[in-house]
Formats: structure tokens, sequence, C-alpha cells
């Protein structure tokens, strides 16, 4: 089956993604030479079909281990992305000392413009 998208004039046919696979979890290990650093975590955790456009709802947790010295990374990204790898919306997390900054972006190709949220601690949007 094949889905047609438009974006921002451009049309084309999608087929259903064999890439994105709904309950997918995959885990990396990052590593610099020898030293293990930490962790990407990305799961796929659904399919969401509207009208003939289908996305994924996917979640990524990256984190340095505690024992990797200066650096102590911990961020939490979230977005939903088409079949044709079209980002429709996104929200990035990162730790900042006790509490979460976040970016939140939501895209609207047919208008051509893109939608941003920012702030500290949690969801006060600052700008």
């Amino acid at each position: 089956m094949l889905f047609a998208i438009s974006v921002a004039g451009y049309s084309q046919n999608i087929p259903p993604s064999k890439v994105l696979v709904e309950e997918e979890d995959l885990t990396y290990n990052v590593r610099y030479y020898t030293f293990d650093l930490g962790q990407v975590r990305i799961k796929t955790l659904k399919r969401i079909e509207k009208g003939k456009s289908v996305s994924y709802q996917t979640i990524a947790y990256i984190d340095s281990y505690k024992k990797v010295p200066l650096a102590n990374l911990h961020a939490v990204f979230e977005s939903l992305t088409d079949t044709a790898f079209y980002s429709r919306f996104f929200l990035g997390k990162a730790l900042d000392g006790n509490s979460w900054a976040f970016g939140r972006y939501t895209f609207d190709y047919p208008a051509q413009r893109v939608y941003m949220e920012a702030g500290r601690r949690d969801t006060l949007v600052l700008k």
C-alpha cells in the first residue's frame, strides 16, 4: 500500500516504512578508543495512522556512565517521524543541574514553518 504525502508543494507516494518497526528497542554503547563513555537507547514506541499518513513515535535516552570523569550527560529526545523520515514533532530534554531544560519543535511543512518553545524547569516556557 502506498501513501501520498505533500511537503511544501512537493508530492510523492511513500511506501510504509521498512526501517521503523513498532516496539523496536535498540541499545548502543558509546566508546572512545577503549573507554566506555555511555549509552544511547532508542525505542520505537508505536505506529500512528491519521488518514493516509503513517508516523512513528520514537524516544531516545542518552546517558553518560557515572564513572566517566568530567562528563554528566543525561538527555531524552522524543520524536514523531513519518515514513519519509520527516519529523513532525520533536521534544528534547537535557538534565541541567537538578532540572530539565527543554526544546519543543512542531513542524508545519505545507506552511514552511517551524514552531519552537524552549525553557527550563521541565515545561516552563521561556521563549
